[in-house]
């Protein structure tokens, strides 16, 4: 592999041979099998990012050295995995068959352990991650870093760990719990039932909780469990009233951060508020955080949610176009999000639907049975 030895002399003369230095190492990096070799080939592709940005060679050829590079660091990193190396470099006594010959370390392998750590995890990111990933920056135009790659490989993480202690706690009733692929339910008070989580197991709690002036201290209790079972910087975003709004956001904000209110409109909904003598045309989604709000780990997105559509089988049931959206545009896939108000399923069902995982509580006995009801439809 000289790729970047035949190319160096001339990388600056023209953007042909950049793309051309690209292509042939597009190539070569499909008949890259072992770790030496791998990490010799991210020192070249990192030599071409270089070079295209220094020889002016346009966003998009820039970036398609940047892509090749991240490329060469994914396949080191699964060649390394592959290879068991310990983070000293040898394989562990621990292996049921041991070579007669062993492995070379990552020193011998010219491989520093915090490049072998970074490209390990480039590799962990599930491909159909890494390649949505690389689009959309593509798409949006933004240059393509390791860095990115890394966060989300650090989210994915994060989200294995809390998972598995979340499994490790809850125990499964009988009559008032039930699960499917991908959501949970409890039945009950979700004072009571939502003690059997740990903390910090939840990315977001999206929830619809009664918002008249007897419920008041419900939002209390919710702020209170939230800043337990919230991950740091997991945010609280529930519908309420205009009405009380202060009195809410005064509640909230003894256990959380304020955030922002998103505005959902009501065409053709509207409620004639007597006490004010305006006709609302819209409610507020009041958002919290715990801790700073996230907006390193969030994109841009509007403060209008889609218009809701009256979709009542009960009194208090709400749209799920509003709160789908914000799901979306608050968290990623992969993510815990709890109701705990759950109704009659509505939320439960756009989670499971974005491919986020669904954790959620319900006191009544037949708005349980309903929910559990729709989320197995869903399931079919």
């Amino acid at each position: 592999m000289n790729v970047v030895d035949d190319w160096l002399p001339v990388a600056h003369e023209s953007r042909i041979d950049v793309m051309a230095a690209i292509e042939r190492a597009r190539t070569e990096l499909q008949r890259v099998e072992d770790p030496r070799e791998a990490a010799v080939f991210v020192a070249q592709t990192e030599a071409i990012r270089y070079l295209a940005e220094k020889a002016y060679a346009g966003h998009e050829v820039q970036n398609q050295a940047a892509e090749l590079a991240l490329r060469a660091k994914r396949r080191a990193g699964e060649l390394l995995a592959a290879s068991e190396l310990s983070r000293g470099g040898r394989p562990s006594e621990t292996m049921d068959i041991v070579s007669p010959v062993s492995p070379p370390t990552l020193d011998e392998l010219g491989i520093q352990p915090k490049d072998s750590q970074r490209w390990q995890a480039v590799a962990s990111v599930p491909e159909d991650r890494f390649e949505q990933h690389l689009a959309e920056q593509q798409t949006a135009g933004r240059e393509l870093t390791t860095a990115s790659v890394l966060a989300i490989a650090k989210h994915i993480a994060a989200q294995r760990a809390r998972k598995s202690e979340l499994n490790a706690r809850l125990i499964e009733p009988i009559d008032d719990y039930a699960e499917g692929p991908g959501w949970r339910l409890f039945g009950g008070d979700f004072r009571d039932r939502l003690s059997l989580l740990p903390d910090g197991c939840i990315d977001a709690i999206v929830t619809d909780p009664p918002y008249n002036a007897d419920s008041l201290p419900l939002w209390g209790d919710l702020a209170k469990h939230a800043a337990r079972l919230l991950k740091p910087q997991g945010l609280l975003v529930a519908l309420t009233g205009q009405v009380m709004l202060p009195l809410v956001i005064e509640q909230v904000a003894v256990h959380l951060s304020y955030g922002w209110v998103y505005c959902q409109p009501m065409p053709g909904q509207n409620s004639r508020i007597l006490g004010r003598h305006v006709f609302q045309t819209w409610k507020p989604w009041v958002t919290f955080s715990n801790g700073a709000w996230p907006s390193g780990s969030i994109g841009w997105h509007e403060d209008t949610t889609p218009a809701s559509v009256m979709e009542k089988s009960y009194r208090w049931q709400q749209d799920s176009a509003p709160a789908a959206y914000l799901i979306e545009s608050l968290t990623q896939v992969g993510d815990v999000i709890c109701d705990p108000f759950v109704g009659v399923g509505s939320y439960g069902e756009a989670v499971v639907g974005l491919e986020r995982e669904f954790i959620g509580c319900e006191a009544d006995s037949g708005r349980f049975a309903k929910a559990v009801e729709r989320l197995r439809s869903q399931d079919a």
